[in-house]
């Protein structure tokens, strides 16, 4: 089930995760923490107004199009995967035929691994896609995408995982070459990324 959500909900997971309380801090205070410890990651927050939030499940079928987080190609995650999916990354890193690529701490995805194999939670992801545009991008929780796509990739297994998905709109131009985007993801197949 899709329920949406507020900013302030998803920004205090997002703090909780990276180790802050964001109980002691107002609301300027989060989002200056926020874009302080994530400065790229977080900059669609105050870039791309407005920003609609929705807690929903990553079935599998959008899972497997799930993209690490966007940059430049030689960017640490979007190094890794061949094809430019977490799952991509997963199977390169699993096979150990990869380049070496800094800024990826194996240790906590293997950490993630074991709590998705001993059937723990681990924390939502946070994703964002462009109304009406495939695929879904990681913001937050690349080491934990890449752990559950690596299970996957070892098991056959995938349970549907709770993620926060920031839909961002464009207005103008940029709108209609999103909604030409669309059009023809759709009609190549891809699932459309609405959550």
């Amino acid at each position: 089930m899709t329920v949406q959500v507020t900013q302030r909900e998803v920004i205090d997971h997002w703090l909780t995760v990276e180790g802050y309380d964001p109980t002691a801090m107002d609301a300027t205070e989060r989002l200056a923490a926020l874009l302080e410890r994530k400065p790229g990651a977080a900059a669609f927050l105050w870039r791309e107004q407005p920003v609609d939030w929705y807690l929903t499940q990553i079935e599998w079928d959008s899972f497997r199009q799930l993209r690490p987080i966007r940059g430049p190609d030689q960017l640490h995650w979007r190094r890794l995967s061949p094809d430019g999916t977490v799952l991509g990354g997963a199977r390169r890193l699993q096979t150990g035929a990869h380049p070496p690529v800094n800024g990826i701490d194996r240790e906590a995805i293997d950490r993630y691994r074991n709590h998705v194999a001993a059937g723990r939670a681990i924390p939502p992801l946070i994703v964002r896609t462009v109304r009406g545009a495939t695929p879904w991008y990681v913001v937050d929780g690349n080491h934990r995408a890449t752990a559950l796509a690596w299970h996957a990739v070892e098991t056959g297994e995938y349970e549907p995982q709770p993620a926060y998905v920031a839909v961002t709109g464009r207005t103008g131009f940029q709108s209609g070459i999103d909604r030409l985007r669309g059009l023809f993801q759709r009609l190549r197949g891809y699932r459309i990324g609405r959550p």
